[in-house]
């Protein structure tokens, strides 16, 4: 899973980010990373058919590299037009994964990491001048 940050971040640039001018370029960037990002959902889904968690019985390091991407690509890398990542990949057929990323999600420590890491047009709260 060494793969999954590096060709989800691929993905969402070119799916996202890429100059809107650029069409072959984005196009072929959408479709190289999309394609190599559904094989990785896959891997990931498979293999959490039969574990619990990335290395087994435990929650461990594994799983919170990978959960990041795996979130944004539920919930994030939206395009302007509104064509949703999570839409274009077909993120919820990977029932196991949705599943792992559901039972991460409901941990109080990551909620409060996706709280403390979430864009919404405004600053990060440590960085809020207290007065």
């Amino acid at each position: 899973m060494g793969g999954f940050g590096p060709f989800c971040g691929q993905f969402g640039h070119f799916f996202v980010y890429a100059p809107a001018d650029k069409k072959e370029t984005r196009d072929y960037g959408v479709s190289r990373y999309g394609m190599e990002v559904q094989r990785l959902c896959s891997v990931l889904d498979q293999h959490l058919a039969k574990n619990e968690y990335l290395a087994g019985d435990e929650y461990s390091i594994a799983d919170m590299v990978v959960f990041p991407w795996f979130n944004q690509l539920q919930n994030g890398y939206n395009q302007p037009s509104g064509l949703k990542a999570a839409d274009f990949l077909s993120i919820e057929k990977y029932t196991h994964a949705t599943a792992w990323a559901a039972k991460l999600k409901a941990r109080p420590q990551v909620q409060r990491g996706l709280q403390v890491c979430h864009f919404n047009g405004q600053g990060k709260p440590w960085l809020v001048a207290k007065e």
